[in-house]
């Protein structure tokens, strides 16, 4: 190797931008059995490499990620980045013009044909160009790599808040607190899809770069827990924090919780949001007990982690901010259990939303009824709002299916199968134990009972359509009708999407085509059949239940599908 040649070559951690792709250089030099200089790199894409570091039995570096190094020439096409202010200045400034160049504008109207000279062009970009006025920038994918003299970012542009740095060449979280430092006001920072050296500095060198910062959203930048945990002791005022994509897949370990003896992160109290999203954790009690050093964590998002079960707390209250959790997103998780319901209930008793789309549970036969009768003070499944009257439908229901049950014969069973089984009898009054027996009808305090019998047509052609000399009958412009049953509690836009599903098993097709081809909800219109007989167009998308709407037994409702 020359020397000359020796001292081009970029330093291991090196951040680097290759034809739309970025990685890091974690080996330059020379490789046995082949000639000059190669540079052994990982891409952030894993897609792109061809290896883990090794060729022919030697190893001459690492990935953080299997799979994802490749080794490559050294070449000029190679970008190792800019400053901020060089991409900041690509972005939101146009080169000013000198006085001496004219300048000319062809009007838009004229076809290209009328051509006029411009003055005073260069005034107008001046002050459109001035960077002190930016509060949201967005610099995601300019390839910044390289620190601007201390002091010229903050005499440039002071005033940003929000500020995207994804998809950088930054190498440290050195550079990131600089770049803050010289930011006061800034408040959002998203610097997802970077990949930063290990941190190796104390929370208290970042104190003061990250004292107003908000939010923070580090995705995708193969962060660790512990590192976590230090960047945020040094953000007193965080109050949303994004971690999604990390491949995070153990956190007690690397916590500070030790043998069930919480110790909260200095900085860390004001913390309110943590997102996990797309992360390999598998041990609920792991993620639930390691988020007890923030007490002031209100919604917890775990969607598409592996979590198979949610196994009750040790001790109650099982964490110091127990009663403060409200939200909770295991969207596209494993669970499968409804006794991991009663279990979350323990964890978090004031739990008020809840998201279990996408999960095995939710494909359960009466999800939705069971799920809130599990849960006391849920205001929203799965993003759809829960009515007074629908919560006492479900837990009516929730009474009569364990009243049912064959293997619960004793009140004792009942209670330990069924966490609310005593407070539900308390509140509603226990199932009638003849309702019990198959032989008998289901009781009134049962959610069968309150069920209601809707006769729906088919309409051949919608009411618009209808001769303006002539009244439009519907009945002779429709198919002989079918029943459908619904509770009165039910929200409209469910009763939609319960009249497509239903189509499907009808005889008669009605809206069988349509369902079987997945027409959206904006192509199905209906009427109510009022008392004076006229029809009133139903609105789906109010959010209001049928009772509301007057919906009752018999009600006649016809349909039409574009």
């Amino acid at each position: 190797m020359a020397m000359t040649e020796a001292n081009h070559l970029p330093a291991l951690g090196t951040r680097f931008a290759l034809h739309g792709y970025t990685g890091t250089i974690r080996f330059a030099g020379q490789v046995q059995g082949t000639q000059g200089i190669w540079l052994g790199v990982e891409w952030d894409d894993p897609s792109r490499g061809k290896h883990d570091g090794a060729k022919d039995g030697v190893q001459y570096f690492s990935c953080l990620v299997p799979g994802s190094g490749s080794f490559i020439r050294p070449s000029q096409s190679i970008s190792y980045g800019c400053t901020f202010l060089e991409a900041l200045s690509s972005k939101y400034i146009e080169l000013l013009h000198g006085e001496k160049q004219k300048e000319s504008v062809v009007l838009g109207s004229s076809n290209g044909i009328i051509e006029v000279e411009a003055v005073g062009l260069d005034k107008v970009r001046s002050k459109l160009s001035n960077l002190q006025k930016l509060r949201e920038v967005s610099l995601d994918g300019e390839n910044i790599a390289v620190c601007d003299p201390p002091g010229s970012i903050s005499k440039i542009s002071p005033n940003i808040r929000g500020l995207n740095l994804s998809k950088n060449l930054i190498a440290s979280w050195d550079m990131v607190a600089f770049i803050a430092s010289e930011l006061p006001k800034l408040e959002v920072l998203d610097l997802s899809l970077n990949r930063f050296a290990r941190l190796q500095n104390s929370a208290a060198t970042f104190t003061s770069s990250f004292a107003n910062l908000r939010e923070l959203r580090i995705n995708q930048t193969l962060i660790s827990w512990p590192e976590v945990i230090t960047l945020v002791s040094a953000m007193s005022n965080l109050r949303y924090l994004e971690i999604g994509y990390n491949r995070l897949r153990q956190l007690q370990g690397s916590s500070v919780v030790k043998n069930n003896n919480t110790q909260s992160v200095s900085g860390a109290t004001n913390l309110q949001t943590v997102n996990f999203d797309g992360n390999e954790l598998e041990e609920w009690n792991d993620a639930a007990m390691s988020l007890t050093i923030f007490p002031s964590v209100e919604r917890v998002i775990l969607t598409a982690n592996p979590i198979r079960t949610i196994a009750p707390p040790r001790t109650t209250p099982p964490v110091d901010f127990s009663e403060n959790v409200k939200h909770i997103g295991l969207q596209d998780t494993l669970v499968t259990q409804w006794r991991d319901l009663d279990a979350l209930a323990v964890w978090f008793p004031k739990l008020q939303t809840l998201h279990l789309s996408g999960t095995p549970i939710a494909q359960e036969k009466n999800y939705r009824q069971l799920a809130i009768a599990h849960l006391r003070y849920l205001t929203a499944l799965d993003g759809t709002p829960i009515s007074n009257k629908e919560r006492t439908d479900c837990e009516l229901y929730y009474l009569s299916v364990i009243s049912k049950s064959t293997d619960l014969t004793s009140e004792g069973e009942r209670s330990r199968a069924h966490p609310r089984w005593n407070e539900l009898c308390l509140k509603h009054g226990p199932p009638d134990a003849a309702h019990t027996k198959s032989d008998m009808s289901v009781s009134q305090n049962t959610l069968g009972s309150k069920l209601i019998s809707l006769q729906i047509h088919r309409l051949y052609r919608p009411p618009a359509e209808a001769s303006p000399q002539s009244k439009f009958d519907p009945y002779t412009h429709a198919s002989p009708p079918f029943p459908l049953k619904a509770l009165p509690s039910m929200s409209m836009r469910n009763f939609r999407l319960k009249l497509l599903k239903t189509a499907k098993t009808q005889s008669g097709g009605i809206l069988r085509d349509a369902a079987a081809h997945g027409e959206q909800a904006s192509g199905l219109s209906a009427w109510l059949v009022m008392a004076d007989g006229e029809l009133s167009q139903i609105d789906f998308e109010d959010g209001r239940d049928l009772d509301w709407w007057g919906l009752q037994q018999d009600s006649q409702i016809f349909v039409y599908l574009k």
